[in-house]
């Protein structure tokens, strides 16, 4: 939705081209992009750091309806309601976060959740968290009925069509993560409790920050949403962006690359796809360039398809090694992460 490029973008990139074939996130870039362009601080802090403004409808149609290509205006002028009562509680993603809050009010444990997201240090954080009884289940639970629950909660909440029209989990990367011998409810499981207990959520885990209240806060927010980053934009590096609502390989054909960030699309590929995309890669990447990737795989297979194509691969960490503490990133939600030089 944006924040990756803003982020590419305000530390020197000189062109971050932003794919997605997903229409819906490239209107979001792209509002991002053009409310940076045409906004002052506080506007665009209010509609993507609290996720509200109380005047989106006028600021839509004069300042930022006539900047935006056809596809996103047609998108956002049915939309303007998710600035209403809330951006984040929108979209697919948005509903599950929705869920999610309505749990925290119905279980009463709400109030518990904002303080454990407003804790100061790290030790507070971690008491909080461990105190949850659903937490002490997991940790506790004989290993006999945890497998039971854990059975259950797969058929009925982490299956594959929950997890992959809820959480944009498709079906072959929900496969990577059995091929690891790990079940969806562990893997979801350790996934939360390592960023739970590794990362602070009041000043730099925004990512569930925003998850579990549903906006940021000027302490704990993307970095493009902070003042000194935002006026950087503002002065021009926000128009290294392009957006694409396109498929991947045919934005790589456009041009020559020496950085290239796959994210956990490989992930999502059938053999073939992936072979192709290899190919593509070897040859728009530039000799010294580099591509990055995520995987929810501990040992992605594809990894020696990469270097089958000139590339020579790199595990930067994985969510296994030790010195990690079950915590590679703010988001943890992958197993490893990888970069390849091309040769």
């Amino acid at each position: 939705g944006g924040c990756n490029p803003l982020h590419l973008a305000a530390h020197g990139a000189k062109h971050v081209a932003s794919v997605d074939l997903n229409p819906a996130q490239s209107a979001l870039c792209e509002l991002k992009v053009q409310a940076i362009k045409r906004l002052e601080y506080e506007d665009v802090w209010k509609m993507f750091g609290e996720g509200k403004h109380e005047n989106i409808g006028e600021i839509f149609e004069s300042k930022l309806a006539p900047w935006l290509s056809q596809g996103s205006l047609n998108f956002w002028s049915k939309k303007l309601h998710y600035f209403k009562d809330g951006l984040y509680y929108h979209g697919a993603m948005g509903k599950v976060l929705l869920a999610v809050y309505w749990m925290q009010v119905i279980f009463g444990f709400r109030k518990k959740i904002l303080k454990f997201t407003t804790a100061k240090t790290i030790e507070e954080q971690r008491d909080i968290w461990t105190s949850f009884w659903f937490v002490k289940v997991f940790l506790y639970m004989p290993a006999l009925v945890f497998s039971f629950i854990q059975h259950i909660l797969t058929l009925l909440v982490l299956n594959k069509v929950v997890c992959w029209l809820g959480l944009g989990v498709p079906p072959k990367q929900y496969n990577l993560i059995g091929s690891d011998g790990r079940g969806m409810c562990e893997y979801a499981g350790a996934t939360l409790h390592g960023a739970a207990m590794q990362t602070l959520m009041s000043n730099d885990n925004y990512f569930y920050r925003v998850c579990m209240t549903g906006s940021f806060t000027k302490e704990s927010c993307p970095e493009y949403l902070t003042e000194s980053c935002f006026k950087k934009l503002k002065d021009g590096l926000v128009n290294n962006i392009s957006v694409h609502t396109d498929y991947f390989g045919s934005v790589l054909a456009l041009r020559k690359y020496t950085k290239v960030v796959l994210m956990d699309h490989v992930d999502w590929l059938n053999d073939q796809l992936v072979e192709e995309l290899a190919a593509n890669l070897q040859k728009q990447v530039v000799s010294g360039g580099r591509i990055i990737w995520r995987s929810a795989s501990l040992n992605p297979p594809y990894v020696k398809v990469f270097s089958a194509h000139g590339f020579d691969c790199h595990c930067v960490h994985r969510i296994t090694d030790k010195e990690y503490n079950g915590c590679i990133d703010r988001v943890n939600m992958y197993a490893s992460f990888w970069y390849a030089d091309r040769k």
